[in-house]
């Protein structure tokens, strides 16, 4: 695989040989600005070899510095016309505008890890229940921020606490055998605790790694699961779905009379779902709150239009995160997760925070 090194001497190489195209260039349209930046968007994927990552970085420092260059050989220039002034303006407002866009993306939002919080009321408890779900922590070296993060989920002080799959992401069976061994520290130094317990569930990572990724928590007091479970904990009736199923649209929890969000025939219990991937949503389970992962919130979400994918074959774009009031009453929430895409996939977040989701059960007011 081509190396960071050789990258950037092949991408500084493309602005080079760009820019002196520009310089002899006396009279530059638009048009031919445009074809030279095709150029270059084209040289920073072909050299990257399938690492998106590389060409992440090849255009957010390389096509600004390009077109900087630009803007500067056209001030350096004596020709009179209001077609140079506006190439100028427009050369520096793109290559601001991608600066800022790259500084956001790939050094600030990656690790702003946010705490959403969610209140739900219901006669079917007596007393404050607190739930804290952490997916998809996804990542290819545990460090300050994968600290942070499991600090953070501990001082949320919650009764209980549910991984929501996708801990780790390797290359080779030697980076994920080092991996384990290093998240299972982590987490044996953090020490999570939870009145009603601490849950693992399976994620789409888990499959054909080349370690059993449940030694990742192995005496750490945490419960990993890796078919679908149903059990009373607390005042809740909790099921945790399966990695597979979470995948699917098929009927999980299903009653004979018609759900209703306040009186559920279930033992009169309060029905919470937690599954890796939010598909299984769309079959209209008959619980009152849905956990779920994997989307990464598309992890670059434009303003008014929201993400390019969610990674989730059918599910609303919608549905990428945050919480949504189904049909049904149901009420199904989606982390952005903590970690991020790893190996070839550029490392960014754009518009959306990493989070860990924190929900308070709570009786309804004027009740015990």
């Amino acid at each position: 695989m081509i190396s960071i090194l050789i990258y950037n001497f092949l991408m500084l190489i493309v602005d080079v040989l760009l820019l002196s195209l520009v310089w002899r260039r006396y009279f530059l349209s638009l048009f031919e600005l445009i074809c030279l930046c095709g150029v270059g968007c084209f040289a920073a994927v072909l050299f990257s070899l399938g690492n998106l990552s590389f060409v992440a970085y090849g255009l957010a420092w390389y096509g600004s510095g390009f077109l900087i260059g630009v803007g500067l050989i056209l001030i350096l220039r004596n020709e009179k016309s209001s077609r140079r002034v506006w190439l100028i303006i427009l050369s520096f407002a793109t290559s601001i505008s991608i600066l800022i866009f790259s500084i956001i993306a790939l050094f600030i939002e990656p690790t702003a890890l946010e705490v959403l919080r969610y209140e739900y009321e219901t006669n079917l408890v007596t007393k404050p229940i607190r739930v804290a779900f952490l997916a998809d922590f996804q990542t290819d070296r545990i460090g300050d921020y994968e600290r942070k993060s499991l600090y953070l989920l501990k001082s949320q002080n919650a009764d209980l606490i549910i991984f929501g799959g996708d801990y780790i992401q390797a290359r080779n069976k030697e980076t994920e055998e080092r991996l384990i061994k290093e998240f299972n520290l982590l987490l044996k130094e953090v020490n999570l605790k939870a009145k009603y317990g601490v849950y693992a569930i399976m994620g789409n990572q888990e499959i054909g790694c080349w370690c059993d990724w449940r030694r990742s928590f192995r005496g750490t007091g945490v419960v990993t699961l890796t078919n679908t479970r149903r059990m009373n904990i607390g005042e809740l009736h909790v099921v945790f779905v399966s990695m597979l199923s979470s995948f699917t649209r098929q009927k999980i929890v299903k009653h004979s009379r018609a759900f209703d969000r306040n009186r559920h025939p279930l033992k009169q219990r309060f029905v919470l779902m937690a599954g890796h991937a939010a598909s299984y949503a769309m079959a209209e389970q008959d619980a009152h709150i849905m956990l779920a992962g994997h989307t990464h919130g598309g992890q670059i979400s434009f303003p008014f239009f929201g993400p390019i994918t969610n990674m989730t074959e059918g599910l609303p774009r919608r549905w990428s995160s945050g919480d949504h009031r189904l049909p049904n009453g149901s009420i199904l929430i989606v982390s952005k997760g903590t970690g991020m895409e790893r190996g070839r996939a550029p490392r960014v977040r754009f518009n959306c925070k990493p989070d860990i989701i924190v929900i308070d059960v709570v009786p309804e007011k004027g009740k015990n």
